[in-house]
């Protein structure tokens, strides 16, 4: 069962975004649906999958798993923030200015940086209620699919080389 969890929500949604990417440059994009889409197949089955990872026993489960939902809950927080921010860019890239590219960009750097400081404060978190070794391999199984899905949500978001020209550009 763990394999097919992990070919569902690791392979379909990679493959879905390499070939979304063609997609994107044709239409507009829904960076908002592909962002929540995107969340809701990792709720659907990250659990799951952090479960089957990391193959806690009894003792130690009972010690991660609060710990692990404080951290989602705190998460969930910046993520709604990066949603955010990837609609604000979207609706802008057309039309971005120096200002728009600035704010934009410096936000995104924020978000990222609240991210690293909330993983090393529930690193700790989590070390401390089973060990640094237990906290490491949840952070790779999270790093893993965080990357899955900033690639399932990237494929959604138009790139700068993709802008249409404004007049002023031309």
């Amino acid at each position: 069962m763990s394999k097919q969890l992990l070919v569902r929500f690791l392979l379909i949604p990679a493959a879905c975004a390499v070939l979304a990417g063609s997609v994107v440059a044709q239409k507009e994009p829904d960076v908002t649906g592909a962002a929540e889409a995107a969340r809701a197949d990792l709720r659907a089955d990250k659990r799951d999958i952090v479960k089957s990872a990391m193959n806690l026993n009894g003792p130690e489960g009972e010690k991660f798993w609060p710990v692990y939902r404080d951290y989602e809950h705190d998460l969930e927080k910046i993520n709604d923030e990066r949603i955010a921010l990837l609609k604000d860019y979207a609706e802008k890239h057309n039309n971005l200015t120096d200002k728009d590219a600035k704010r934009i960009c410096d936000k995104y750097f924020d978000l990222e940086d609240q991210r690293a400081d909330l993983r090393r404060y529930y690193f700790d978190k989590f070390s401390k209620a089973t060990s640094a070794v237990t906290a490491a391999k949840f952070f790779q199984v999270e790093h893993r699919l965080d990357v899955l899905t900033d690639l399932q949500i990237a494929s959604a978001v138009p790139g700068l080389y993709e802008r249409r020209e404004t007049s002023a550009e031309k």
